[in-house]
């Protein structure tokens, strides 16, 4: 090997060692990284680190586990992985965005945004991806759990599955088993390539004792019952 040869071969190495051990830190800067994700502490390569009291949406996770998928940077559709709980996301970023997988559970405290409502939302093999401003692929299902004091019947569970619908990707949420005496049911979310979303929630009941449930919690009566809409960007 010649002196060239060998200068060469210590200069790749450097290269390579700064890229396996380049510090979990700098994931933040890719375009993989959720908007709105902040953190406070990262331990770990940019491979397989550890994240210290995160907050995203105004929800605080004291611990979360993260890195980037190697594959998907060859690829060209960054994708960063996180886990906390029971709770497991892929993000993708780039020239194709959003979720490219979610599975697992969490739980949101009760906010105004939701109507005072705490929500227990579970994904199954969920998928929501963006392209060009358009939605290019949604799959999978999303439960949620609802309760609270609009809801004097007890909690409620809706579940959907999503699809794409020009430039949103779309889930009607509708009760997973009907039960005597409740009135139909049903929320409309729409999510776009920007993250902006928007949520349409329909109760059809005249009932004066749901009404006086539903009204203090942002809901405004109508012929056909009670509705709510809630928009917003995700990450704030």
């Amino acid at each position: 090997m010649t002196v060239r040869h060998l200068l060469l071969a210590l200069v790749l190495a450097f290269a390579a060692s700064l890229v396996v051990f380049a510090p979990l830190g700098l994931a933040a800067r890719s375009p993989a990284w959720p908007a709105g994700l902040s953190v406070l502490q990262a331990h770990g390569t940019l491979w397989r680190g550890h994240l210290s009291r995160v907050a995203w949406g105004g929800h605080a996770f004291d611990a979360v586990d993260a890195g980037l998928h190697p594959l998907s940077w060859v690829l060209g559709v960054p994708r960063v992985r996180l886990r906390t709980g029971e709770l497991d996301l892929a993000w993708s970023g780039g020239r194709v965005q959003g979720l490219h997988h979610g599975q697992g559970g969490v739980e949101l405290p009760a906010g105004p945004s939701w109507g005072g409502l705490s929500l227990g939302l579970h994904l199954e093999a969920l998928q929501m991806l963006f392209a060009d401003g358009r939605c290019l692929r949604a799959g999978g299902r999303l439960h949620v759990q609802a309760d609270g004091a609009a809801l004097p019947a007890g909690p409620l569970e809706l579940a959907g599955q999503p699809r794409c619908e020009g430039d949103e990707a779309r889930v009607v949420l509708t009760p997973r088993q009907a039960l005597p005496d409740q009135p139909d049911i049903r929320a409309d979310l729409a999510i776009g390539a920007d993250g902006r979303y928007r949520l349409a929630v329909r109760v059809a009941s005249q009932d004066p004792v749901l009404g006086m449930a539903l009204l203090p919690a942002g809901f405004q009566a109508g012929p056909a019952g009670f509705s709510r809409m809630v928009e917003g960007q995700l990450g704030d």
